[in-house]
């Protein structure tokens, strides 16, 4: 069962998408004459099930671009689900994937830190903290370099 949400995004469908095509990819017979919104709906479920998982956040009807996405997203799952050809499902899954990323990322434009930590910069011409050579302990004495130089490894 479609929730309100659900229902309430495919009202906004048919304004547009071309009442045609919504025709043709709810219904399984070609005289159909409406538009079948009980598959509308399930799809449009599924498409706000997709929107979550890629852009990260809620779906909101009241904002312009979640709308774009989601009838993108009800466009490509339309033609998924009615077997359209392979090339039409790729460009609208296409369209649909690369507006929920677009998204996501206007949700984490910067990386901000509040620590009140700041990175030290190594000197230039030495080798990063992690490349050096190291001493390597056993039993509390030094064995050498590494541990192929130790007796306890070998």
């Amino acid at each position: 069962m479609p929730s309100e949400k659900a229902v309430a995004l495919g009202l906004l469908v048919p304004g547009r998408i071309k009442n045609q095509i919504l025709i043709e990819y709810t219904n399984d017979s070609s005289t159909a004459t409406t538009i079948d919104y009980d598959r509308l709906n399930l799809i449009c479920e599924d498409a706000m099930g997709a929107f979550r998982g890629f852009a990260k956040v809620e779906p909101d009807l009241d904002n312009a671009m979640h709308v774009i996405c989601l009838v993108k997203g009800i466009m490509y799952l339309l033609a998924f689900y009615s077997g359209r050809d392979s090339s039409i499902v790729d460009k609208y899954n296409k369209d649909f994937f690369m507006s929920c990323s677009s998204i996501a990322k206007l949700l984490y434009p910067f990386a901000i830190s509040n620590s009140p930590l700041v990175q030290s910069t190594q000197k230039q011409g030495t080798l990063p903290d992690m490349d050096r050579s190291r001493t390597i302990f056993a039993n509390g004495r030094a064995h050498g370099k590494y541990p192929s130089e130790t007796s306890n490894y070998s």
